[in-house]
């Protein structure tokens, strides 16, 4: 959806062991399920304008935050739209560290698409589910 109103995502927090708790942090600490969460999109304010809102105080947030946002690019002498408006493909990717095996790739929580599959960045996961170039 996001994509055809040209709207890039910054990050997505994946519903996913390897996202949620990758290095088996909380998996060892006793709470094996800790990564089962609501899949998270942060899109950077500027950039959901478009969308918006129709509460009106939800609506008046996101402007100030997207002034915020665009005032602290211009501080810098930057334009805003050259670092917030790139797909992921479009930046450059930093290498992630590999994350181990987590118990949990194989949970039926987990859409069948990417069930038991392992991943190191959320890229990965958006790749495979078709969010991509």
């Amino acid at each position: 959806m996001l994509r055809t109103v040209d709207i890039p995502v910054q990050t997505i927090d994946w519903a996913h062991p390897n996202m949620r708790d990758g290095y088996l942090k909380k998996h060892r600490e006793g709470y094996p399920n800790f990564w089962k969460k609501e899949h998270q999109i942060k899109i950077y304010a500027n950039e959901f304008i478009p969308v918006g809102f129709g509460i009106i105080h939800k609506k008046e947030a996101l402007d100030q935050f997207a002034d915020q946002l665009v005032n602290h690019f211009v501080i810098q002498g930057k334009v805003a739209e050259e670092k917030t408006h790139r797909y992921y493909w479009e930046s450059t990717r930093a290498s992630s560290k590999q994350k181990p095996i987590h118990p949990g790739e194989d949970d039926i929580f987990i859409p069948e698409e990417i069930r038991g599959l392992h991943f190191n960045r959320w890229t990965e996961i958006a790749d495979k589910l078709g969010y991509k170039e």
